[in-house]
């Protein structure tokens, strides 16, 4: 009977160092899951904070590109209307250009028209004054010849 209670009693002793090791395992491992929730909710909390910080700065950026984006949009379109305007006055000025050379290409004609006729309004000027010289001239040869000078 003895070895029958030294078997129960051994194996009691076994039973209750193994508990023992369990329970100090099961305390050691919930103090270390303590430990690390506790991080976890401090590192949760200076995420969150980070995560704000990021968010206004992101913000800031946002905003700073939007009212950029306002300005280059403005630009474009005041450098839209001043191409536009520009390019109106070139069209307007090319096709004064136009009209003008047209003139003066049909001036042109008329010039040299007008060329010939003042060539020829003097030609006959000059004819007419060369007519009337011989018309003088044959009119003193008469007084001469009536009047007995030849």
């Amino acid at each position: 009977m003895i070895p029958a209670i030294a078997a129960v009693i051994s194996s009691a002793y076994v039973g209750l160092s193994y508990i023992h090791t369990l329970q100090a395992t099961v305390e050691f491992n919930e103090k270390h899951i303590t430990e690390l929730q506790q991080a976890l909710h401090v590192t949760e909390k200076d995420t969150n904070v980070q995560n704000e910080k990021l968010d206004s700065r992101v913000q800031s950026a946002i905003e700073k590109l939007q009212i950029r984006l306002a300005g280059v949009e403005n630009l474009y379109k005041d450098g839209s209307e001043r191409m536009l305007i520009e390019m109106t006055n070139i069209a307007s000025e090319i096709a004064e250009v136009r009209v003008r050379g047209q003139a003066l290409q049909d001036n042109q004609h008329m010039l040299a028209s007008e060329a010939e006729f003042r060539s020829l309004e003097q030609s006959y000027y000059q004819l007419k004054d060369a007519y009337y010289q011989q018309q003088n001239a044959i009119q003193q040869l008469r007084q001469k010849i009536d009047f007995g000078g030849y």
